[in-house]
């Protein structure tokens, strides 16, 4: 096939395994997007970033810590996070609110909002702050989380509605704060 054709490609691949949906499935067509890309770039004697309209668009990339711990003492954990902060010199964090999948119940009695606050507590008002609910709430949970993550500066809410509900997710990205 044309490999300049590949938003085509994508389409073919996804009508023809559309059974087997899942992140091996999407991982694999990311390897061979990516191999595709790469060709497309040498044979025009360009750099990939340069194959799409605007071209680079940056040559650094900021990146944050990321904790995946939920429940527990959320001061500790905050003191965790800014000691891996400064270890490291990155400029934000990310952490864990709600229970995964947790169907709007929180990891630990209130875990959401003292992580929050704990975390932008110890990293200060510069830090760059995310918070990720792994699909824990229904819209009204999530938008109502998004007001006290907004209070705290959170910069992103990452999957506050299960990922796979995706009329959830534009009901509460519609309605975010954040």
């Amino acid at each position: 096939e044309d490999p300049r054709e590949i938003e085509e490609i994508e389409e073919d691949f996804a009508a023809e395994y559309y059974e087997l949906q899942g992140t091996p499935l999407w991982i694999a067509f990311g390897h061979a997007e990516h191999a595709i890309l790469d060709l497309l770039g040498k044979a025009l004697g360009r750099p990939v970033a340069r194959l799409f309209a605007g071209g680079v668009q940056r040559t650094e990339i900021p990146f944050y810590i990321s904790s995946n711990r939920r429940g527990g003492d959320p001061a500790a954990e905050a003191a965790e996070i800014a000691t891996r902060v400064a270890e490291t010199g990155c400029a934000g964090a990310k952490f864990k609110v709600g229970r995964r999948m947790g169907r709007n119940r929180d990891a630990a009695p209130g875990w959401t909002s003292g992580i929050t606050a704990a975390v932008r507590a110890a990293l200060g008002d510069a830090a760059v702050l995310y918070a990720d609910a792994n699909g824990c709430y229904d819209p009204a949970h999530a938008i109502e989380v998004s007001r006290m993550l907004a209070d705290h500066g959170v910069a992103l809410f990452e999957e506050p509605c299960p990922g796979e509900e995706r009329a959830m997710m534009v009901q509460a990205t519609a309605g975010s704060a954040v």
